[in-house]
């Protein structure tokens, strides 16, 4: 099949851009050719990722097999628009896309996150009359929706387009605004490249980081996130500054309280003197950064959006990486009755300050422990997001179902337990 993608895809930094390129990696490899139209380029400098497409290497990871990346260009567009300034970015996303639906003859048009993609492809579709699937995403789905000013046009458009993937319990809702029930379909649980995430994945060169030589016996702490306060970062900080055995913390973070953060961080030399702070990684380099890791951390807190799902934490444990979750991760964990804190990952409430430090100071001193955390996490948690096969061909079916006009049970979530299937 030939498919028209619009949304997300690396460099820009985040969940959604990493989901687009596994995604459409794995189409690829199963011979469908797959046509990005991105404003990856444009992303903003805080949340891009590090890329140099010079190198072949890097531009084979980037555009893989049979997928075809089309950017839009860096041009001076407000020298153009009238008054008041706009980027026009719907019309231009737009623009590309029936160019290229056009040009390769792409039978679907696939948007993934609403604003602006999913606008762009609505109008690509009654451009070119191919037939649109829209995927939401977290924060389009609540924060955006909620606001007046989009309201109104994010009802019309999934009114009007032909199949909505969207999480949580949002369609119950659209269903209730007149959104017809077998527009929706089902959105497996995301799930890991057992290919690419496993314990035989190479370790990054840490020098490619800019990282010295670090004595392997000295734990490697590994941070990936937007720095939010939501995210646990300022909290790990203070928490560590306690610690006084030897460790490294590498924050792979950027975003707007990046300045904040950095201050926050010089406040607390035992800390300072032993991390460090670089941009966002692109997907295909998580494995090895994994590998490379003592122990992940993630302590996401008080997030908005209760839908978030982050996926570091999942790929952590398809590589065999111990793992340091906040309760709230490991609540939103579907298969949570299996997680086992000291046995297969550690859980604490990155709040309780006495607790976090506990915890952590716990993590560095033991090798051992972090090695057979990680292995019990392989053995036991491994199995249950790498149906990364079946992810594929479950969102392959919505394609399937869009373009024959075939309804499907939107709570068909055949890899989620029982009691998550009326959640997702």
């Amino acid at each position: 099949m030939k498919i028209c993608i619009i949304g997300k895809y690396p460099p820009i930094a985040g969940g959604v851009s990493a989901h687009t390129y596994w995604f459409a990696r794995a189409l690829g490899q199963q011979g469908h050719q797959v046509h990005i139209v991105t404003n990856a380029f444009l992303v903003e400098e805080m949340y891009r990722e590090q890329l140099n497409l010079d190198k072949q290497a890097e531009q084979a990871f980037y555009q893989p097999k049979n997928v075809f990346v089309h950017n839009l260009p860096e041009e001076d567009i407000l020298s153009v628009v009238p008054i008041p300034h706009t980027d026009a970015m719907v019309v231009r996303l737009a623009n590309l896309a029936v160019e290229v639906v056009k040009k390769y003859d792409c039978e679907i048009i696939h948007s993934i996150y609403t604003l602006p993609y999913g606008f762009a492809g609505y109008l690509s579709k009654m451009f070119t009359g191919r037939r649109q699937l829209l995927q939401t995403a977290g924060s389009d789905a609540r924060k955006i929706f909620s606001r007046p000013s989009f309201r109104t046009a994010f009802i019309h458009l999934f009114k009007n387009v032909d199949g909505v993937i969207t999480l949580g319990n949002l369609h119950r809702e659209l269903i209730n605004l007149g959104i017809a029930p077998g527009k929706f379909y089902a959105a497996p649980f995301y799930q890991v490249n057992p290919n690419c995430f496993n314990s035989d994945a190479k370790p990054i060169n840490l020098g490619e980081l800019g990282i010295g030589k670090l004595d392997k016996n000295i734990p490697l702490l590994l941070v990936a996130c937007k720095t939010s306060r939501n995210k646990g970062v300022f909290e790990l900080v203070t928490a560590l500054e306690k610690i006084k055995e030897i460790f490294f913390i590498l924050f792979v973070t950027n975003g707007k309280l990046i300045g904040e953060f950095r201050e926050h961080l010089g406040k607390y030399p035992n800390v300072l003197r032993q991390s460090k702070i670089i941009p966002f990684l692109p997907p295909w380099k998580m494995p090895g950064l994994i590998k490379r890791a003592s122990c992940v951390i993630h302590l996401e807190n008080q997030f908005p959006v209760k839908e978030h799902q982050p996926v570091l934490y999942r790929e952590s444990f398809a590589t065999g990486a111990c793992t340091l979750l906040s309760e709230e991760i490991a609540g939103k964990f579907p298969f949570k009755n299996s997680l086992k804190d000291g046995y297969n990952t550690f859980i604490v409430n990155p709040l309780k300050m006495s607790e976090l430090s506990t915890k952590l100071s716990r993590i560095i001193k033991n090798k051992a422990k972090r090695i057979s955390v990680g292995k019990n996490a392989y053995k036991t948690l491994r199995e249950k997001v790498t149906h990364f096969e079946e992810y594929i061909n479950g969102r392959f079916k919505a394609y399937d179902a869009v373009l024959s006009g075939v309804t499907v049970n939107p709570l068909n979530h055949s890899l989620l337990p029982n009691g998550f299937k009326n959640h997702y």
